[in-house]
């Protein structure tokens, strides 16, 4: 599951918990989901019109008559957003904005939802700069709106390494680097290229380390992966996990020597924060949205995502230095925890 969809799931649960509180009613609807998991949302108070498009577009119209306020999830629901507002002016539009999808100038629809919004929730500083530049908004109506571990997520209160995953993987007596993502051909910004090319220059400290790469792939990517790990002779050094079931992401985490994704298209990054709720040592690229969910460094190591020397220096460091900590996992609860996310939304709904 991506980001952007936990942070709707996450979204959609502290919005139910508002009802009665300052919110009297709270209605949702899905273009993409066939069911509602209801630790999230009330089932009877949404509605999932996966395959039935035009369906859901019309309940939108709808319901919006009897809302106060309409919350878009997407910049791709333009379309949804802006029909609503000529049918009802008076209406408050907001918009979640994330990362590349609202990062360069938009036009059309795009462009209109963007300016007719009364208020944009930004997920982190770095989409918030990009998004108004690119598209002169005035930043005023922009809120940042950090994502957060979700409400369900299992705190480690230890950090061994599992040794059904040692074996699994054959890394009882290896530094093991992990990075959980979509392997997707149109997503080439995730930075596993440029660890896997930093892996030569990491095999001099550390001969027998091992890269575990985490997540469902399409056939393109994967054969660009496995060119660019033979081109780099790191055939014994990388290893392509496929699928991490949920219930075993956690102990991935702790598996990992390091948590090593330097991205340059992220909006955020949950898995960051993920990683270092664990207790991991983390590494991300300091030039997108990485930098809010580190902190901007205080949960782990910035680093430009295009300077491999760069990147097999820090890489080193943190395998050197590796101590899962309770402080990281502290801090993060801090900063990224579920109830300070519903707190900032009730904050904004009350200010609205």
């Amino acid at each position: 599951m991506g980001g952007i969809e936990k942070f709707n799931k996450a979204f959609l649960k502290a919005l139910s918990e508002l009802k009665g509180d300052v919110l009297s009613d709270v209605t949702g609807i899905s273009l993409y989901d066939t069911t509602v998991d209801e630790r999230y949302f009330p089932e009877a108070s949404y509605y999932a019109g996966a395959g039935k498009r035009i369906s859901a577009i019309l309940k939108s119209l709808r319901w919006a008559a009897n809302a106060d306020i309409i919350i878009l999830g997407h910049v791709n629901l333009a379309l949804v957003g802006s029909a609503i507002k000529a049918l009802y002016p008076k209406k408050k539009i907001w918009l979640t904005a994330h990362g590349i999808d609202v990062w360069e100038r938009q036009t059309g629809l795009k462009k209109q939802v963007l300016h007719i919004a009364d208020r944009i929730l930004a997920v982190s500083d770095f989409t918030k700069t990009k998004m108004a530049q690119a598209n002169r908004l005035e930043k005023t109506k922009i809120s940042i709106f950090h994502n957060c571990i979700d409400p369900f997520f299992e705190y480690p209160d230890n950090f061994e390494k599992p040794k059904y995953l040692q074996e699994r993987y054959k890394v009882d007596q290896h530094k093991v680097l992990y990075t959980l993502t979509r392997l997707n051909s149109g997503e080439k910004y995730k930075g596993y290229d440029k660890v896997i090319e930093a892996l030569p220059i990491l095999r001099k400290d550390f001969p027998g380390i091992k890269y575990i790469i985490g997540g469902k792939g399409d056939e393109q990517e994967l054969a660009r992966v496995k060119q660019l790990i033979g081109e780099n002779g790191v055939e014994e050094n990388v290893i392509l996990a496929g699928f991490i079931p949920d219930e075993e992401v956690t102990d991935h985490y702790k598996l990992a020597d390091a948590f090593v994704m330097p991205s340059k298209g992220e909006g955020f990054g949950i898995v960051f924060i993920e990683a270092a709720a664990s207790g991991a040592n983390v590494i991300a690229g300091n030039k997108d949205g990485s930098t809010d969910a580190l902190a901007n460094g205080e949960l782990g190591t910035l680093v430009d995502p295009e300077d491999v020397n760069a990147l097999a220096i820090a890489i080193r460091r943190n395998l050197i230095q590796h101590n899962h900590s309770g402080d990281i996992q502290q801090k993060t609860k801090e900063l990224f925890a579920y109830k300070r996310f519903a707190e900032r939304l009730r904050e904004n709904i009350i200010t609205a």
